[in-house]
């Protein structure tokens, strides 16, 4: 088990849930919509010591769970700082080391709220999602069975 994959079982064993809106409400992380710039899907920030994410409000249900995920992963790995807008990308090789763990923890926490293996396929469970085709890598070590 790596380091981020143990803070998702400490946050879940804290709150008694997998559940990121009953996560993000156990921890005092306020949640909001609102139309964001196109290809952005939301952000992470602290303002006196309140901590709040940010999501579009034009996503479907499976993907405002992804992109919460993602957001709740600043919130912990992260904290004290804000982050840059979550937003679509055609390349992973463009990401920081920060986006790069928030990913991480984004498919943990779903790990634990979506069973991938239900998928024929990785590629049919990030469409699902409504992520890009190069969030692939993440998901090699949550899969059990032969997805491909």
């Amino acid at each position: 088990m790596n380091w981020i994959e143990e803070e998702v079982e400490k946050v879940i064993k804290k709150c008694g849930t997998a559940n990121p809106y009953e996560i993000a409400k156990a921890f005092d992380i306020t949640i909001s919509y609102h139309p964001l710039p196109k290809g952005h899907k939301g952000y992470s920030a602290l303002h006196k010591r309140i901590r709040h994410i940010v999501l579009a409000d034009n996503m479907t249900q499976n993907e405002t769970l992804a992109v919460l995920c993602h957001e709740l992963g600043h919130s912990f790995l992260h904290p004290g700082i804000n982050t840059t807008f979550f937003k679509d990308i055609a390349s992973s090789s463009f990401e920081s080391g920060v986006e790069y763990e928030a990913n991480s923890f984004m498919f943990y926490l779903i790990s634990k709220n979506i069973d991938i293996n239900q998928f024929p396929s990785v590629y049919s469970f990030l469409n699902y999602i409504n992520m890009p085709y190069s969030m692939e890598p993440y998901l090699e070590n949550l899969i059990e069975g032969e997805l491909q």
